[in-house]
């Protein structure tokens, strides 16, 4: 006659199982967590990491900061020279002599590339030994300097030509001072100028 258990009579695995229940579950849980990291998390974790790179990031940041600081030192020293005197910097602008022939060849090289052609010039070194010039306060004389009145009569004159020469005037390394223009009804160009140099 074969011998049945009692209905009430627990094996000895599944004491085990209900004792130690709770930890298998958590062990289980703490598992599948970590295989989720390694698979799934990491790769994305690397793929972040190699998008950015800090050095790069640092580098970038400490060239900003470089230009930044030069930007800043060219503003100050724009301020300081707007609040320097008028006419402190002439004498290492403006020549020692008149050099007359220089300043002709310079006029004559201006009008030829602006497509004028050259008729006459006169020139005569004017009385006095100040230049003015008209600023945000007014007229002001640079002590010093002395004028030099030239006198261009040129040909082949059209608005747009004359536009290009006054530019090319106001942008001569010399300068250059426009007193006045007169334009004739047969295309002639009349110009009164003033140079300057620093005995």
């Amino acid at each position: 006659m074969p011998v049945t258990k009692p209905k009430n009579q627990v094996s000895k695995w599944e004491r085990a199982l209900e004792k130690y229940f709770l930890w298998l579950a958590l062990g289980l849980s703490v598992f599948i967590i970590i295989l989720g990291v390694w698979f799934l998390w990491r790769p994305v974790y690397n793929e972040w990491q190699g998008g950015v790179d800090l050095n790069k990031e640092r580098n970038e940041l400490q060239v900003a900061r470089t230009r930044f600081e030069v930007l800043k030192k060219l503003f100050t020293d724009w301020e300081s020279l707007k609040a320097r005197p008028v006419g402190r910097d002439l004498p290492l602008i403006l020549p020692s002599e008149a050099e007359v022939p220089n300043l002709l060849v310079q006029l004559e090289a201006i009008a030829r590339d602006t497509g004028f052609k050259l008729q006459g010039i006169a020139v005569s070194e004017a009385s006095g030994k100040g230049a003015s010039r008209k600023g945000e306060t007014g007229a002001t004389v640079i002590e010093g300097a002395r004028p030099i009145k030239i006198t261009l009569s040129l040909d082949g004159a059209t608005y747009p030509k004359v536009k290009t020469l006054l530019k090319a005037l106001d942008q001569a390394w010399r300068l250059i001072q426009v007193d006045s223009f007169t334009i004739g009804r047969d295309s002639a160009l009349s110009l009164e100028l003033t140079a300057y140099y620093f005995p």
